[in-house]
């Protein structure tokens, strides 16, 4: 586990984990009950004292070693992805056994997801996902 298990805003099996902020949504489900948490990045784990570029939240499935970086956006996605990039920089050395999820939800159409920073991130990190609105999906 990255962080201290208090710090989850989560149950450890909960079913559904939610992240929500500015009208865009990332839905986890966890239907086969394995130990997960969800971090709230920015503002808990890292403060506004701390001046770093970080995603909102990184939802942790311990069980199977996946880390899903969170960013919800309104629709600067290559800024959504600086946030994921440097929040996983910040922390790759503790998740080496992990699979890396970068998800970026965001509100409005933008053409930024057409962009040549999206698809390098898209081409670095495979399972990366870009959505609009809401994003629901099985952990």
């Amino acid at each position: 586990m990255l962080f201290e298990a208090e710090k989850s805003l989560c149950g450890l099996n909960d079913k559904i984990i939610v992240c929500r902020e500015k009208q865009s949504e990332y839905r986890a489900e966890n239907l086969e009950l394995d130990n997960v948490y969800k971090f709230k990045i920015d503002g808990d784990i890292l403060t506004d004292s701390d001046s770093s570029v970080r995603c909102d939240y990184l939802v942790e499935n311990e069980t199977k070693k996946q880390a899903y970086f969170i960013e919800l956006k309104g629709r600067d996605i290559t800024h959504a992805i600086e946030q994921i990039e440097a929040t996983i920089n910040r922390y790759k050395g503790k998740l080496t056994s992990y699979e890396i999820k970068p998800r970026i939800v965001y509100k409005n159409n933008t053409h930024d997801i057409k962009s040549s920073k999206a698809r390098q991130f898209k081409s670095k990190y495979k399972s990366a996902v870009f959505k609009t609105n809401m994003f629901s999906e099985k952990i």
